[in-house]
């Protein structure tokens, strides 16, 4: 499976969404998304003990942008509906799930709808 089988079957997953834009340090967010993705993909393609030291890595790839981790998301659950019995792909999606948790993120609340206000 190529890098390009794990991108939306609509194409580039930034173009056009909501979620582009730029992340911090100036990089392309799509180019962020497809750096990550091609070192989960690394990482689930070598032989590891835990999930822990990939999941600690991972995370800070994504330089707390959590944009950057939905797009990536997104790609490997189209990637999992198009095969769901890859192993690979599960083992991916097991470290996006870890790094998520581990990771710490810019929520940036300001885009955020104060919903009934329980937010104030």
């Amino acid at each position: 499976m190529s890098d390009a089988t794990l991108l939306p079957v609509s194409g580039s997953p930034v173009a056009g969404s909501p979620v582009a834009g730029r992340v911090s340090g100036g990089l392309d967010r799509q180019a962020a998304v497809a750096t990550w993705l091609a070192r989960c993909r690394a990482l689930a393609e070598a032989s590891l003990d835990s999930v822990e030291a990939p999941a600690d890595e991972l995370a800070a790839l994504a330089g707390g942008d959590r944009r950057t981790m939905e797009i990536a998301r997104r790609a490997i659950l189209e990637a999992l509906e198009r095969d769901p019995g890859n192993c690979l792909l599960r083992q991916m999606q097991s470290f996006w799930r870890r790094a998520f948790e581990k990771g710490s993120w810019d929520w940036d609340c300001t885009d955020v709808a104060d919903v009934g206000g329980i937010l104030s």
